[in-house]
């Protein structure tokens, strides 16, 4: 999640972080990696800001899961093109690869 404060008084970097996912036990998974692309934006003031008991990922992470509550269209989905497969020897593989190992 890439996080980004725009203030009329102060220069502020955009912050970068991972987001914890849920665990699944099972054997020989393959997923597509994706990117879910939405953006957000809303008006605080340096108080609502500084009295918040988390930080900018629980705080986005929040108002994200409550618009993807209230209207799924703001989310844009997009395919990656990496396989993530649990059963092979590497852990991502392009998905244009065709072919056995070591292959092109």
């Amino acid at each position: 999640m890439t996080t980004t404060v725009i203030s009329d008084k102060y220069n502020v970097v955009p912050a970068t972080n991972e987001i914890a996912m849920n665990t699944e036990a099972a054997s020989c998974l393959n997923f597509v990696r994706v990117r879910e692309d939405i953006s957000l934006v809303r008006d605080l003031t340096c108080e609502e800001l500084v009295a918040y008991p988390g930080n900018e990922v629980d705080y986005c992470s929040g108002l994200i899961s409550e618009l993807k509550g209230a209207n799924q269209d703001a989310v844009v989905v997009v395919e990656t093109e990496q396989l993530v497969s649990y059963c092979a020897p590497e852990e991502v593989k392009d998905r244009g690869q065709r072919g056995q190992r070591g292959q092109r």
